[in-house]
């Protein structure tokens, strides 16, 4: 099995010579500042990350009505329909307007001013090279809904629920009675181990759980009972309890065990399990958090989720969400190297099967190639799915997915190459949707990795004169300000940095979580090590380094796993 932590160079020099890569060191930095001077910037990388947190908005507005434009095999002749046509209670453009105002609130939205009014954009669904669906539920299907409920599927699996909605209403206006239709227009107004659903995204998801249910209840062949225990499952997943993820997780595990080997059901059942905790899938036993060790550390859903997507995968080798959900299962693990097969399998799907148009699939491989010592490969991934987002916003008005993160990754996996250029272009993408102030510290932590201290330093004080800054990002900036220091030998201004971290950290712990805890706790010894390093302390900025990278591995898991830069 690869290790872990990337050598110090972790790129080729191929790679190099095509990604233009430098060496982060400058000659400026002390010699015995410069060796440790990785491991401290890692601590500031990681609180960058730390504050990268996607907030769900409450319930959206209720929509205008409007026609909904629906792209049917034949370009030229687009089929405009209100939703009265197509579902007999509800206008699928406000429907589909629900979840086009959520993606929007969370920063995903087309960002063209011809796009800007959501309910008349003229949305057209992409055609994907992608076979129909698997027949797992229902043998035939009119036209070419079985394509239109594939590409659904697909849009589902990348977490794109705008376009699965769109595509599964397609299917259900070409085949009004198709249960999977039906069900895949109640799925994409479901929660995600990303995002929560909204109020008014679960009222909307019952009412197609329910239409789900008497399609399913009509159906007369041998796998009628599969498609209702799915239904059943679909409508308690959208129920106002508290057991709501329960229910449906366990629904699901009856519906596994009478569809038998289908890619599509037990990669749903999978997802159904990783809810039930989402980014919570281990639990760290032996007090270190990362990485977790399999199958001990493992919960009990995690376990279930993780054999369900294994048997997915045994099944369908390339199917989208089971890779998905497998990188998302080993990524923190001390079995990541599993999960590269399905890098590289998602990677290629992403290409060619879905030509580019899931933009969130794209990158996803590089969530794996971070671990594995692939740098280039995850700035390549991340590169591309940007690209394709842009291209899709242009010519569609598409909705990407969380392009802030994408373009995050990319600055890191090009700060872990040494191209500080890249990284730092990247880094600007993606404070373009972050909070005011991790502006500041993601630019400064990338500049201070380089050795550009006034750059560093400059980005730190502007980050400190936001307005709303809390005091975890205070804590990150001074901690900035004082390795800046201690690089020039200013033994008095690393000491005033560093107690000016420190304050700010107290008031951290009794105000956030336990990521943020152990964060604060990797800064105070950092900013020892930052003093000792200042007042010409070798030794004891290498113990005080040692401490903070042991401070490091308490940290409960964040993507991009920075500490690892």
């Amino acid at each position: 099995m690869r290790s872990r932590s990337p050598p110090p160079s972790i790129a080729t020099a191929e790679d190099l010579e095509e990604l233009g890569g430098t060496n982060p060191m400058t000659t400026q930095t002390p010699v015995a500042f410069r060796r440790p001077l990785a491991t401290l910037i890692s601590v500031l990388l990681l609180m960058a990350a730390a504050v990268t947190v996607y907030h769900i908005a409450v319930a959206a507005k209720s929509a205008r009505q409007a026609p909904v434009v629906l792209a049917l095999p034949n370009p030229a002749q687009p089929l405009q329909t209100t939703g009265e046509a197509a579902t007999g209670d509800e206008d699928k453009a406000a429907a589909r307007s629900v979840l086009a105002r959520q993606a929007t609130q969370n920063g995903d939205g087309p960002h063209h001013e011809r796009c800007a009014d959501i309910d008349t954009q003229p949305w057209t669904p992409l055609r994907l090279r992608l076979e129909p669906a698997e027949p797992w539920c229902e043998d035939s299907l009119p036209g070419d809904s079985a394509l239109w409920l594939a590409q659904g599927l697909a849009y589902l699996g990348g977490y794109h629920s705008v376009a699965a909605y769109d595509s599964f209403a397609a299917c259900t206006y070409l085949a009004p009675t198709c249960f999977l239709c039906h069900l895949g227009e109640a799925l994409a107004f479901g929660s995600t181990i990303n995002d929560a659903s909204t109020p008014a995204m679960r009222v909307l998801g019952q009412r197609a759980a329910a239409r789900a249910k008497q399609a399913a209840a009509a159906m007369t062949d041998s796998r009628a009972r599969t498609a209702v225990l799915l239904a059943d499952a679909a409508v308690a997943r959208f129920q106002e309890t508290s057991e709501r993820d329960n229910t449906y997780a366990e629904l699901m595990d009856h519906a596994v065990a009478e569809a038998g080997e289908s890619a599509d059901v037990l990669s749903l059942a999978a997802e159904a399990h990783m809810l039930l905790t989402p980014w919570r899938f281990y639990q760290h036993g032996n007090g270190s958090y990362a990485p977790y060790r399999l199958p001990d550390a493992a919960k009990p859903s995690t376990r279930r989720a993780l054999e369900y997507v294994e048997r997915a995968l045994s099944s369908n080798a390339e199917h989208p969400m089971a890779l998905h959900l497998h990188i998302h299962l080993l990524e923190p693990t001390n079995a990541v190297s599993r999960a590269e097969r399905s890098a590289d399998a998602l990677a290629h799907v992403a290409r060619t099967a879905l030509n580019g148009a899931v933009d969130h699939l794209t990158h996803m491989p590089s969530h794996i190639y971070l671990h594995i010592n692939r740098a280039a490969d995850a700035a390549r991934a991340n590169e591309v799915a940007l690209a394709d987002a842009a291209q899709g916003s242009l010519m569609h008005c598409a909705y990407g997915y969380k392009l802030s993160h994408d373009a995050h990754f990319a600055a890191v996996a090009h700060a872990w190459i040494g191209n500080w250029e890249l990284a730092r272009d990247y880094a600007e993408k993606a404070v373009g949707q972050e909070k005011p102030h991790t502006r500041g510290c993601l630019r400064a932590s990338l500049a201070a990795r380089f050795g550009h201290w006034e750059i560093a330093e400059m980005a730190a004080s502007q980050s400190e004169a936001e307005a709303h800054q809390g005091p975890y990002d205070a804590a990150a900036c001074a901690l900035i300000r004082a390795l800046s220091a201690s690089s020039r030998r200013d033994a008095d201004g690393a000491r005033v940095a560093s107690r000016q971290a420190l304050s700010f950290c107290s008031r951290v712990h009794a105000r956030m979580n336990d990521r943020a805890a152990s964060l604060c706790d990797a800064i105070r010894r950092a900013a020892e090590a930052a003093v000792a390093f200042s007042t010409g302390d070798s030794a004891g900025g290498h113990q005080a380094l040692a401490n903070a990278h042991d401070a490091v591995t308490q940290v409960r898991y964040i993507e991009p796993p920075l500490w690892l830069a």
